[in-house]
Protein backbone atom coordinates (compact mmCIF):
# COMPACT_ATOMS: atom_id res chain seq x y z
CA UNK A 1 0.00 0.00 0.00
CA UNK A 2 2.59 2.45 0.70
CA UNK A 3 4.45 1.62 -2.57
CA UNK A 4 1.89 2.33 -4.18
CA UNK A 5 0.77 5.73 -2.54
CA UNK A 6 4.51 6.53 -2.94
CA UNK A 7 4.50 5.68 -6.95
CA UNK A 8 0.83 7.79 -7.38
CA UNK A 9 2.78 10.81 -5.99
CA UNK A 10 5.59 10.69 -8.25
CA UNK A 11 3.20 10.65 -10.91
CA UNK A 12 1.61 13.35 -9.94
CA UNK A 13 4.71 14.98 -9.30
CA UNK A 14 6.10 14.19 -12.75
CA UNK A 15 2.37 15.56 -14.29
CA UNK A 16 3.10 19.26 -12.39
CA UNK A 17 6.31 19.71 -14.12
CA UNK A 18 5.94 18.67 -17.05
CA UNK A 19 2.42 19.80 -17.67
CA UNK A 20 -0.84 18.80 -18.70
CA UNK A 21 -0.68 16.16 -21.18
CA UNK A 22 -1.87 16.70 -24.85
CA UNK A 23 -5.32 15.36 -25.77
CA UNK A 24 -3.45 13.12 -28.48
CA UNK A 25 -1.26 11.48 -25.66
CA UNK A 26 -3.95 11.12 -23.38
CA UNK A 27 -6.32 9.33 -25.91
CA UNK A 28 -3.31 6.99 -26.47
CA UNK A 29 -2.89 6.49 -22.89
CA UNK A 30 -6.67 5.59 -22.66
CA UNK A 31 -6.43 3.34 -25.62
CA UNK A 32 -3.41 1.48 -25.17
CA UNK A 33 -4.13 -2.17 -24.06
CA UNK A 34 -2.92 -3.05 -20.50
CA UNK A 35 -1.11 -6.38 -20.71
CA UNK A 36 0.14 -7.93 -17.26
CA UNK A 37 2.44 -10.65 -17.29
CA UNK A 38 2.85 -13.00 -14.79
CA UNK A 39 6.09 -13.86 -13.02
CA UNK A 40 7.22 -16.58 -14.77
CA UNK A 41 6.46 -15.16 -17.78
CA UNK A 42 8.08 -11.70 -16.89
CA UNK A 43 11.38 -13.89 -16.32
CA UNK A 44 11.10 -16.14 -19.41
CA UNK A 45 10.78 -12.58 -21.43
CA UNK A 46 13.91 -10.88 -19.57
CA UNK A 47 15.69 -14.11 -20.20
CA UNK A 48 15.67 -14.49 -23.76
CA UNK A 49 15.86 -10.92 -24.22
CA UNK A 50 19.45 -10.75 -22.20
CA UNK A 51 20.79 -14.59 -22.65
CA UNK A 52 20.92 -15.72 -26.07
CA UNK A 53 21.83 -18.91 -24.56
CA UNK A 54 18.82 -20.12 -23.93
CA UNK A 55 17.82 -20.62 -27.89
CA UNK A 56 21.06 -21.86 -28.53
CA UNK A 57 20.38 -24.52 -26.19
CA UNK A 58 16.66 -25.27 -27.81
CA UNK A 59 18.17 -25.30 -31.06
CA UNK A 60 20.68 -28.08 -29.99
CA UNK A 61 17.97 -30.33 -28.74
CA UNK A 62 16.35 -29.95 -31.87
CA UNK A 63 19.29 -31.06 -33.77
CA UNK A 64 19.88 -34.04 -31.38
CA UNK A 65 16.41 -35.12 -31.96
CA UNK A 66 16.27 -35.25 -35.53
CA UNK A 67 20.02 -36.74 -35.39
CA UNK A 68 18.50 -39.33 -33.24
CA UNK A 69 14.83 -39.82 -34.58
CA UNK A 70 15.88 -42.13 -37.49
CA UNK A 71 17.70 -44.48 -35.39
CA UNK A 72 15.02 -44.69 -32.87
CA UNK A 73 12.02 -44.94 -35.07
CA UNK A 74 13.72 -47.62 -37.14
CA UNK A 75 14.25 -49.65 -34.36
CA UNK A 76 10.63 -49.39 -32.95
CA UNK A 77 9.18 -50.30 -36.13
CA UNK A 78 11.33 -53.48 -36.17
CA UNK A 79 10.61 -54.41 -32.52
CA UNK A 80 6.98 -53.67 -33.70
CA UNK A 81 7.07 -55.99 -36.35
CA UNK A 82 8.45 -58.68 -34.30
CA UNK A 83 6.11 -58.67 -31.78
CA UNK A 84 3.33 -58.43 -34.57
CA UNK A 85 4.85 -61.78 -36.16
CA UNK A 86 5.60 -63.39 -32.31
CA UNK A 87 2.02 -62.19 -31.05
CA UNK A 88 -0.31 -65.80 -30.71
CA UNK A 89 2.23 -67.77 -31.66
CA UNK A 90 3.47 -71.14 -30.20
CA UNK A 91 7.39 -71.22 -30.34
CA UNK A 92 8.20 -67.87 -29.94
CA UNK A 93 12.25 -68.75 -28.81
CA UNK A 94 12.22 -71.10 -32.12
CA UNK A 95 11.13 -68.43 -34.22
CA UNK A 96 13.48 -66.12 -32.79
CA UNK A 97 16.07 -68.92 -33.81
CA UNK A 98 15.26 -68.76 -36.91
CA UNK A 99 15.03 -65.23 -37.45
CA UNK A 100 19.10 -65.39 -36.37
CA UNK A 101 19.07 -67.77 -38.92
CA UNK A 102 17.54 -65.51 -41.79
CA UNK A 103 19.34 -62.64 -40.39
CA UNK A 104 22.79 -64.16 -40.84
CA UNK A 105 22.08 -65.95 -43.91
CA UNK A 106 21.10 -62.22 -45.26
CA UNK A 107 24.44 -60.76 -43.76
CA UNK A 108 26.47 -63.84 -46.07
CA UNK A 109 24.63 -63.21 -49.03
CA UNK A 110 24.53 -59.24 -48.37
CA UNK A 111 28.93 -58.87 -48.16
CA UNK A 112 29.29 -59.78 -51.16
CA UNK A 113 26.53 -57.62 -52.81
CA UNK A 114 27.60 -54.75 -50.73
CA UNK A 115 31.56 -54.71 -52.29
CA UNK A 116 29.97 -55.80 -55.80
CA UNK A 117 28.14 -52.52 -55.78
CA UNK A 118 31.19 -50.49 -54.88
CA UNK A 119 32.86 -51.91 -58.08
CA UNK A 120 30.05 -51.59 -60.36
CA UNK A 121 29.45 -47.48 -59.15
CA UNK A 122 33.15 -46.89 -59.89
CA UNK A 123 33.02 -48.55 -63.12
CA UNK A 124 30.07 -47.36 -64.55
CA UNK A 125 30.95 -43.74 -63.68
CA UNK A 126 34.36 -44.04 -65.64
CA UNK A 127 36.49 -44.55 -62.63
CA UNK A 128 39.03 -47.80 -62.41
CA UNK A 129 39.09 -50.90 -59.71
CA UNK A 130 42.12 -52.63 -59.21
CA UNK A 131 41.56 -54.58 -56.30
CA UNK A 132 38.43 -55.82 -54.41
CA UNK A 133 38.95 -57.75 -51.35
CA UNK A 134 36.01 -60.24 -50.53
CA UNK A 135 36.97 -63.30 -47.88
CA UNK A 136 36.55 -66.73 -48.94
CA UNK A 137 33.09 -67.30 -46.60
CA UNK A 138 31.52 -64.47 -48.67
CA UNK A 139 32.27 -66.08 -51.58
CA UNK A 140 35.47 -64.28 -52.57
CA UNK A 141 37.40 -67.53 -54.06
CA UNK A 142 33.91 -67.96 -56.25
CA UNK A 143 33.47 -64.31 -57.29
CA UNK A 144 37.74 -63.94 -57.84
CA UNK A 145 36.92 -66.32 -61.28
CA UNK A 146 34.31 -64.27 -62.37
CA UNK A 147 35.43 -60.82 -61.86
CA UNK A 148 39.28 -59.85 -62.76
CA UNK A 149 39.52 -57.10 -60.33
CA UNK A 150 37.98 -59.73 -57.16
CA UNK A 151 40.93 -61.13 -54.94
CA UNK A 152 39.88 -63.89 -52.35
CA UNK A 153 40.57 -63.09 -48.69
CA UNK A 154 41.93 -59.78 -47.18
CA UNK A 155 41.24 -58.28 -43.45
CA UNK A 156 37.52 -57.37 -43.75
CA UNK A 157 34.49 -59.02 -44.90
CA UNK A 158 35.15 -56.90 -48.05
CA UNK A 159 37.24 -53.97 -49.42
CA UNK A 160 37.65 -51.97 -51.86
CA UNK A 161 41.33 -51.70 -51.77
CA UNK A 162 42.36 -50.08 -55.04
CA UNK A 163 40.60 -48.09 -57.20
CA UNK A 164 40.97 -45.17 -58.86
CA UNK A 165 38.19 -41.98 -59.24
CA UNK A 166 40.02 -39.75 -62.05
CA UNK A 167 40.22 -36.93 -59.14
CA UNK A 168 36.29 -36.80 -58.93
CA UNK A 169 35.37 -36.23 -55.70
CA UNK A 170 31.49 -36.87 -57.39
CA UNK A 171 32.65 -40.34 -58.54
CA UNK A 172 34.33 -40.98 -55.32
CA UNK A 173 31.19 -40.13 -52.98
CA UNK A 174 29.08 -42.25 -55.30
CA UNK A 175 31.05 -44.92 -55.04
CA UNK A 176 30.85 -44.98 -51.28
CA UNK A 177 27.12 -44.46 -51.23
CA UNK A 178 26.10 -47.30 -54.23
CA UNK A 179 25.72 -50.45 -51.94
CA UNK A 180 22.97 -48.33 -49.81
CA UNK A 181 20.87 -48.13 -52.28
CA UNK A 182 19.48 -51.42 -50.83
CA UNK A 183 18.78 -50.27 -47.61
CA UNK A 184 17.38 -47.00 -49.04
CA UNK A 185 15.02 -49.08 -51.36
CA UNK A 186 14.56 -52.67 -49.48
CA UNK A 187 14.89 -52.21 -46.10
CA UNK A 188 11.44 -50.92 -45.28
CA UNK A 189 9.12 -52.54 -47.49
CA UNK A 190 10.86 -56.35 -46.54
CA UNK A 191 9.90 -55.10 -42.62
CA UNK A 192 6.35 -54.43 -44.18
CA UNK A 193 5.70 -57.04 -45.86
CA UNK A 194 7.18 -59.72 -43.32
CA UNK A 195 4.76 -57.88 -41.14
CA UNK A 196 1.89 -58.46 -43.45
CA UNK A 197 2.53 -61.96 -44.05
CA UNK A 198 4.02 -62.91 -40.42
CA UNK A 199 7.60 -63.91 -42.26
CA UNK A 200 10.49 -64.57 -39.96
CA UNK A 201 12.36 -65.18 -43.44
CA UNK A 202 11.59 -61.66 -44.63
CA UNK A 203 12.40 -60.03 -41.35
CA UNK A 204 15.89 -61.23 -41.31
CA UNK A 205 16.71 -59.72 -44.36
CA UNK A 206 15.17 -56.40 -43.80
CA UNK A 207 17.21 -56.65 -40.15
CA UNK A 208 20.11 -56.74 -42.30
CA UNK A 209 19.59 -53.92 -44.57
CA UNK A 210 17.96 -51.57 -41.77
CA UNK A 211 21.15 -52.29 -39.06
CA UNK A 212 24.03 -51.73 -42.43
CA UNK A 213 24.05 -47.80 -41.40
CA UNK A 214 25.06 -48.25 -38.09
CA UNK A 215 27.30 -50.76 -39.13
CA UNK A 216 28.74 -48.73 -41.20
CA UNK A 217 29.19 -45.48 -39.41
CA UNK A 218 33.03 -45.46 -38.74
CA UNK A 219 33.71 -47.39 -42.79
CA UNK A 220 31.24 -45.91 -45.50
CA UNK A 221 29.66 -43.04 -43.94
CA UNK A 222 32.85 -41.77 -42.31
CA UNK A 223 34.44 -41.79 -45.69
CA UNK A 224 31.75 -40.16 -47.02
CA UNK A 225 31.45 -37.62 -44.56
CA UNK A 226 35.01 -36.79 -44.87
CA UNK A 227 34.66 -36.65 -48.23
CA UNK A 228 32.38 -33.62 -47.74
CA UNK A 229 34.25 -32.24 -45.06
CA UNK A 230 37.69 -32.30 -47.05
CA UNK A 231 36.21 -30.95 -50.13
CA UNK A 232 35.22 -27.74 -48.25
CA UNK A 233 38.58 -27.64 -46.69
CA UNK A 234 40.62 -27.96 -49.82
CA UNK A 235 39.08 -24.35 -50.44
CA UNK A 236 40.42 -22.94 -47.92
CA UNK A 237 44.22 -21.90 -47.46
CA UNK A 238 46.12 -24.83 -45.33
CA UNK A 239 49.53 -24.89 -43.72
CA UNK A 240 52.09 -27.45 -43.02
CA UNK A 241 52.38 -28.97 -46.07
CA UNK A 242 49.11 -31.87 -45.64
CA UNK A 243 46.57 -32.13 -47.88
CA UNK A 244 42.70 -32.57 -45.93
CA UNK A 245 42.50 -35.35 -48.31
CA UNK A 246 44.77 -36.57 -45.49
CA UNK A 247 41.44 -37.21 -42.86
CA UNK A 248 39.80 -39.59 -45.61
CA UNK A 249 39.73 -43.19 -44.80
CA UNK A 250 37.53 -45.97 -44.93
CA UNK A 251 38.36 -46.70 -41.22
CA UNK A 252 37.85 -44.47 -39.03
CA UNK A 253 39.55 -47.02 -36.30
CA UNK A 254 42.30 -47.12 -38.71
CA UNK A 255 43.00 -43.51 -38.55
CA UNK A 256 42.63 -42.79 -35.74
CA UNK A 257 45.70 -44.99 -34.93
CA UNK A 258 47.19 -43.29 -37.61
CA UNK A 259 46.97 -39.62 -36.76
CA UNK A 260 50.40 -38.89 -35.27
CA UNK A 261 52.10 -40.06 -38.56
CA UNK A 262 49.39 -38.53 -40.87
CA UNK A 263 49.19 -35.09 -38.98
CA UNK A 264 52.84 -34.16 -37.71
CA UNK A 265 51.70 -30.43 -37.21
CA UNK A 266 48.49 -28.54 -35.99
CA UNK A 267 47.17 -32.11 -34.97
CA UNK A 268 43.74 -30.67 -32.51
CA UNK A 269 42.85 -29.02 -36.08
CA UNK A 270 43.27 -31.93 -37.63
CA UNK A 271 40.83 -33.71 -34.32
CA UNK A 272 38.50 -31.37 -34.76
CA UNK A 273 38.30 -31.85 -38.77
CA UNK A 274 37.64 -35.67 -38.47
CA UNK A 275 35.16 -35.34 -35.69
CA UNK A 276 33.39 -32.88 -38.06
CA UNK A 277 33.51 -35.93 -40.83
CA UNK A 278 31.80 -38.06 -38.62
CA UNK A 279 29.33 -35.95 -37.49
CA UNK A 280 28.53 -35.39 -41.49
CA UNK A 281 28.63 -39.26 -41.82
CA UNK A 282 26.33 -40.19 -39.04
CA UNK A 283 24.17 -37.48 -40.41
CA UNK A 284 24.39 -38.90 -43.66
CA UNK A 285 23.28 -42.46 -42.32
CA UNK A 286 20.36 -40.90 -40.06
CA UNK A 287 18.88 -39.14 -43.08
CA UNK A 288 19.46 -42.37 -45.24
CA UNK A 289 16.92 -44.44 -42.70
CA UNK A 290 14.82 -40.94 -43.24
CA UNK A 291 14.62 -41.23 -46.41
CA UNK A 292 13.67 -44.71 -46.67
CA UNK A 293 11.46 -44.74 -44.61
CA UNK A 294 9.67 -41.28 -46.01
CA UNK A 295 10.14 -43.21 -49.46
CA UNK A 296 8.54 -46.86 -48.26
CA UNK A 297 5.44 -44.72 -46.61
CA UNK A 298 4.82 -43.23 -50.24
CA UNK A 299 5.18 -46.62 -51.90
CA UNK A 300 2.73 -48.35 -49.90
CA UNK A 301 0.68 -48.56 -46.69
CA UNK A 302 2.74 -49.55 -43.49
CA UNK A 303 2.33 -53.31 -42.74
CA UNK A 304 -0.27 -54.44 -40.55
CA UNK A 305 0.21 -57.54 -38.12
CA UNK A 306 -1.41 -60.74 -40.29
CA UNK A 307 -5.11 -61.54 -39.56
Amino acid sequence: MRGEAGRRRLDACRELKSGPPSQAAARRARTRPQVRLSPSTSKHLTCERVCPRGNRLAMLRKLVRLQIHPWVATATEFLETLEAILRDRRRPFLLLTLLIVAALLGWIAYVPIHELLHAFACLALGGQVEELQIQTRYGGAILARIFPFVRAGGDAAGRLARFDTGGSDLVYFATSFAPYLLTLLGAFPLMRAARRHGSIALLGPAAVLAAVPFLSLGGDFYEMGSILVSSVLRLLPTTGGVSPVAIRHDDLPALLGEMTQRFPEHRPLWGVAVALSTLVGCSLAGGLLAAARRLADRLGPSGTSRA
